[in-house]
């Protein structure tokens, strides 16, 4: 053989020639190259010319590689960016498409209508009644100022407008502010007492209404928009929840009321003031999440078949992990509501209660104790605290029942109320064996889809599931912080964000890969 470099005679056995050391017989397989650095054929000897593919005089092949920069270098890295920054630039521009913004808009705008018209059917139902069942009491802010208004007027009047309850179905974060001030003839002023409170928390019942109109908007959107990706349809989903969150942010600005009267007596007057105000950022972020993740289902559920997460199973990489976490944290709630809504119809059956306050009562606190009880079984602390002068908690917890710590009266009767009237035990413990099967199915299934136990997809339902699981019980958690000159309190009942989402991540994580592994054994049997 020769040398393709310099055309002297080599022999057969050498990797290199033995006068310039360049390489013998080099590999051709997968190179690419626009002409050649070599001169000579390894085959005969003969000199070429560099832009020739074959020998002139044998027809051997005279690809070989260049030494030059474009030539050493693999272009799988640029490939890799050039596909990145293809996707990026189709998502900026299938986002700035303008009859794509204009359907995303109409249909922010049109959600935003039926949002207004709710809230105007609760308001005519609820807060225009002259008398106000105990159930009603829960949503109206009429309870929390009617002894300022019952010693100012004798009037029915009505605080509470359309917006606030525009907010309320958004679990929207207030502020309300009393006070009671004495002035005399002299000009002084005597303030009785003055009130801060800080109010956050929020019904199933009313957080279900938008959730279902957004489910619906997004379906309705895909109908319009069909050929749409699948990441077309989750960039518009963001779209609406950014559209809808603006608007909803804007709204908490002139939601609330303010109301102050003054009474005239012999020698002063006694002016009450009571203002209610909503938090911007919470009605924006509430907003958001909410019209992007059910939009989002809702353009899933136009895939056909009733189905939606699962839609992503063959779409993307981690589809499964997605679709597991869903459904696990769906199936979980209903089963633990309908726990709870057999428990209520089997007490009401023995009770003399009417037929319409026994449906409020199963909306309501059925609902909302079934959404309690799954946060329980997935390991997570129910706290009841009421902190004034020191510490007053009263915790429930599936590991280790209840913990005091200076539980007042009141705790006392709560405690009692969960043992006795809702069975929490009886509950609690018959129903872990919910969330054992639950969690082990999700891994179960995850394994059968893959064929192996895999820990990003084990890695990536946790997160999911302890994420929505945490966002939402956090919503749902009722917290109240009450501060004037004397005093100071905090009452709160609910869960935790952070320990929620920190329990919630190991406990689905471990009982998750317990599933897969069950599924490995016994696939392999």
């Amino acid at each position: 053989m020769y040398c393709s470099h310099c055309g002297q005679s080599q022999d057969p056995l050498f990797n290199y020639c033995q006068y310039d050391g360049t390489a013998l017989q080099p590999k051709k397989e997968g190179l690419t190259f626009k002409q050649r650095e070599s001169q000579y054929c390894s085959a005969c000897g003969e000199k070429n010319n560099t832009s020739a593919n074959y020998c002139a005089h044998c027809a051997q092949s005279l690809l070989t590689p260049t030494k030059t920069a474009a030539l050493l270098e693999t272009a799988n890295s640029r490939m890799k960016q050039h596909v990145q920054s293809d996707s990026v630039r189709n998502l900026q521009k299938s986002m700035l498409q303008p009859h794509r913004l204009l359907t995303a808009a109409i249909t922010t705008v049109a959600s935003f209508i039926v949002v207004i018209l709710l809230a105007l059917v609760l308001h005519t139902t609820i807060d225009s009644s002259k008398e106000l069942s105990p159930t009603d009491a829960l949503f109206s802010p009429q309870v929390a100022i009617g002894n300022v208004k019952s010693s100012t007027s004798t009037e029915q009047e009505s605080y509470k407008g359309i917006t606030d309850w525009v907010m309320g179905l958004h679990s929207v974060s207030s502020t309300l502010d009393a006070s009671k001030t004495r002035i005399r003839d002299s000009g002084s002023e005597d303030v009785q007492y003055a009130y801060n409170t800080s109010f956050s928390g929020g019904f199933f019942v009313l957080l279900l209404l938008p959730i279902l109109l957004f489910t619906v908007a997004g379906y309705v959107y895909a109908r319009f928009r069909s050929s749409d990706s699948l990441l077309e349809r989750f960039t518009m989903s963001l779209a609406i929840g950014f559209l809808y969150s603006v608007i909803i942010g804007i709204t908490s600005f002139i939601a609330g009321f303010s109301f102050d009267k003054e009474i005239k007596l012999d020698s002063s007057s006694t002016l009450q003031e009571i203002t209610l105000d909503y938090s911007f950022w919470s009605a924006f972020y509430h907003a958001f999440l909410l019209a992007t993740l059910f939009s989002f289902l809702g353009m899933l559920l136009q895939y056909g078949s009733f189905r939606t997460t699962k839609h992503l199973v063959s779409r993307m990489k981690y589809g499964m992990a997605f679709h597991q976490a869903f459904a696990t944290l769906w199936r979980g709630t209903l089963i633990s509501m309908l726990f709870v809504f057999i428990m209520i119809t089997i007490q009401w059956i023995d009770s003399s209660s009417s037929k319409d306050s026994y449906f409020t009562l199963l909306l309501t606190v059925g609902s909302q104790v079934g959404i309690f009880l799954w946060s329980i079984l997935n390991g997570s602390n129910l706290h009841f605290d009421f902190i004034e002068k020191g510490g007053e908690t009263t915790t429930f917890s599936i590991f280790g029942g209840f913990s005091e710590d200076k539980p007042p009266l009141f705790m006392s009767g709560v405690k009692k109320m969960l043992e006795q009237e809702v069975h929490i035990y009886w509950l609690a413990y018959g129903g872990i064996l919910l969330s054992l099967a639950l969690f082990i199915y999700a891994g179960y299934k995850m394994y059968q889809h893959n064929r192996q136990v895999l820990l990003q997809q084990i890695g990536v339902f946790a997160c999911t599931y302890a994420v929505l699981a945490s966002l939402f019980i956090s919503w749902m958690s009722f917290s109240a912080e009450m501060s004037s000159k004397e005093t100071s309190s905090v009452a709160f009942f609910g869960f935790s964000f952070w320990s929620t989402l920190f329990i919630t991540l190991i406990v689905s994580a471990l009982l998750t890969y317990a599933g897969s592994f069950i599924a490995k054994l016994r696939l392999k049997s």
